[in-house]
């Protein structure tokens, strides 16, 4: 749904507070057809409400041979393992296995988790504020590419940085022609999963 009233007018939820077992996916049209070089996407993203809250939200940039250059790709979340695609999870909540805290940022590709970052004690990813996460992805000249993810903590307030990937490198990501998506959910616990202020510059 699109909410008014955010800090920068309207906003869309993918997942709503007080709905138990509710998992939501919006994707968006393709605007580039041919394989992204340097890129940088952007995005503000609001987690929370009240209490502990559950259970995350995943990013992915969809390659359109796979997904085509419209449609729905289908649920994800911040399991965000899509066929040779990135993926971003933003996981709110410890379901054990392999999670490492209930604030952890994990990264993906071609349908594999390849790393997770603990942030506990550094963000409070269920804050209840707008975040800002920017993802930088930069084709080698060998193949693959480097990933960078940082977030800004409060970005209508404090916007304090926080660093979370430094050119981490990924093994087989090679340029693609892509589209954005973002997919939440809710399970025994909720919580609000909203989005903002979406930009890919290729």
């Amino acid at each position: 749904a699109v909410v008014g009233g955010g800090p920068s007018g309207n906003f869309m939820r993918i997942a709503n507070g007080g709905v138990a077992n509710q998992q939501g996916t919006v994707a968006f049209y393709a605007t580039r057809s041919s394989p992204f070089n340097t890129t940088r996407i952007s995005f503000d993203f609001r987690l929370g409400g009240a209490g502990d809250t559950a259970d995350g939200l995943g990013f992915a940039l969809l390659n359109t041979a796979n997904f085509g250059v419209t449609g729905n790709p289908g649920f994800f979340s911040e399991q965000a393992n899509l066929t040779n695609s990135l993926g971003i999870g933003i996981d709110v909540h410890d379901n054990g296995g392999g999670d490492v805290s209930q604030d952890s940022i994990s990264l993906h590709y071609n349908n594999v988790e390849l790393s997770q970052v603990d942030l506990t004690g550094v963000l409070d990813l269920e804050n209840n504020l707008f975040n800002r996460m920017i993802v930088d992805i930069v084709p080698q000249d060998g193949g693959g590419s480097n990933v960078s993810v940082s977030i800004i903590e409060d970005i209508f307030g404090a916007a304090t940085e926080v660093p979370v990937y430094a050119d981490e490198f990924v093994g087989g990501l090679d340029p693609y022609a892509g589209r954005l998506a973002f997919s939440g959910r809710t399970g025994g616990l909720d919580g609000n999963h909203d989005i903002d202020n979406v930009f890919a510059n290729f």
